[in-house]
């Protein structure tokens, strides 16, 4: 086997791998969630929502959402990301393109810091089975950030949350908010879901898939391609 000529094959399988992170599901309970990495995470691009009436909107993707999120989610209650419009609404994601909200996809929460009194979340997710996820299904945050573009959110700044059975509560009320530090932040599913609740008060919710990286593109092209690493000479 010629080791020097599959070196750049070896560095392909070597970016791979550093491409993979290490997520660490979100459980228990606690003040504040963590506020590290700071920022608006890149690569990624939100659902575009359609209201259809007071309680019954779509929301979806395209390019240059990844192919895995292309097409059209139906729900029915408040429009998530009005601040206002409280209640719980229930997502179906069958008429995507796999069928299903796909693992890794991003739930942003805004403005959920106590300055207009009681601003909660509450979530629950259901299988392909049509059973509760009752394990961890989403993980740390992977970035928050001052919404209206001010300092971002310190330690102290960050809601706290709660897990239980499969359920996530995220509550305001535990934030210090003098001066009112707008936070938002995003969390990452790690299984696939085929429904969905939001239950939200006086906060704001989004959805948003992941985009391709320009720096990384052929990388994961190779990655998914199954190339072989090494190859023999004759």
């Amino acid at each position: 086997m010629n080791l020097k000529s599959s070196t750049p094959l070896v560095g392909i399988l070597s970016a791979c791998l550093a491409s993979t992170t290490s997520a660490t599901p979100l459980t228990g309970s606690g003040d504040h969630l963590s506020n590290t990495p700071v920022g608006e995470p890149p690569n990624m691009i939100r659902e575009i929502f359609s209201e259809n009436t007071p309680v019954d909107f779509d929301g979806g993707w395209s390019a240059p959402a990844l192919p895995d999120w292309w097409g059209t989610f139906s729900a029915t209650g408040p429009l998530p990301v009005s601040g206002t419009q409280n209640g719980t609404a229930v997502y179906d994601f069958s008429n995507l393109a796999l069928g299903y909200l796909p693992q890794d996809t991003m739930f942003r929460f805004g403005d959920v810091d106590g300055v207009s009194g009681t601003e909660t979340f509450t979530l629950n997710a259901w299988d392909l089975n049509g059973d509760p996820i009752t394990d961890a299904w989403l993980e740390q945050p992977i970035g928050a950030w001052n919404s209206l573009g001010g300092t971002d959110p310190t330690l102290n700044q960050m809601p706290g949350w709660a897990f239980t059975a499969g359920e996530y509560f995220i509550d305001g009320s535990t934030v210090d908010n003098s001066p009112n530090p707008a936070v938002a932040f995003m969390l990452e599913s790690n299984v696939p879901i085929a429904a969905l609740t939001v239950n939200k008060i006086n906060a704001n919710f989004a959805l948003a898939a992941p985009v391709p990286e320009p720096s990384t593109g052929l990388i994961a092209l190779l990655c998914m391609s199954g190339l072989p690493i090494m190859r023999r000479r004759r």
